[in-house]
């Protein structure tokens, strides 16, 4: 069996256990945009390893540099939305709010 690290399988619980947060910071992170998770059918959020690697770097960021959630969606802004959600097609990104702003976080 071949473990794909970008399948969403942990629940929110499971993934701010690992991650030694609790789920609403989580949750948080959602809300401000740093994170796009994938939810069920009946709105529950699955987690996959990547988005735990992905929430760690910008855990390191707020915790070790002080850089704020503010900060870290302005580097996010920075980065091309096509990159951070995979999900975006060519189509999606030229009508893309954020690919037209920099400043705005896809």
């Amino acid at each position: 069996m071949i473990f794909n690290v970008n399948e969403p399988l942990l629940g929110i619980g499971i993934a701010a256990k690992k991650l030694g947060v609790s789920p609403e910071l989580l949750r948080l992170y959602e809300r401000e945009g740093l994170l796009f998770i994938h939810k069920t059918n009946s709105g529950h959020r699955l987690y996959s390893e990547r988005d735990l690697e992905w929430i760690q770097c910008f855990r390191e960021q707020i915790t070790e540099n002080k850089m704020n959630i503010a900060g870290i969606r302005l580097l996010l802004a920075l980065m091309p939305c096509w990159d951070i959600n995979s999900k975006c097609s060519k189509k999606d990104y030229l009508n893309c709010v954020a690919y037209k702003n920099s400043k705005i976080v896809c």
